[in-house]
């Protein structure tokens, strides 16, 4: 299932197990050509799922993110605000 926002899209697969419960973050070149603001993304988008799964919501499948340029002039709650929002809707 595909998911799109403006600064991130998400796909989701559903699993049978948790063993398979993983979360890909796809940052491109095309981004940044600064492998340091790459990094930088995807701890923010790593940090978020965290959260989001200490607070107890538990996705059971495979989660691939994929950032847009758009994230560029984004801050960080519009990231979370925008990623936690896709999250409910997937559960």
């Amino acid at each position: 299932m595909k998911f799109q926002g403006k600064v991130l899209v998400a796909y989701y697969e559903p699993g049978l197990s948790p063993a398979r419960n993983k979360a890909i973050i796809v940052v491109g070149v095309k981004i940044s050509k600064k492998a340091v603001l790459r990094n930088r993304i995807r701890r923010q988008i790593r940090e978020i799922i965290r959260n989001y799964k200490k607070a107890g919501n538990f996705l059971a499948g495979g989660l691939k993110i994929v950032v847009l340029p758009a994230v560029l002039g984004s801050k960080f709650s519009d990231i979370k605000r925008e990623l936690e929002g896709i999250l409910i809707k997937i559960q």
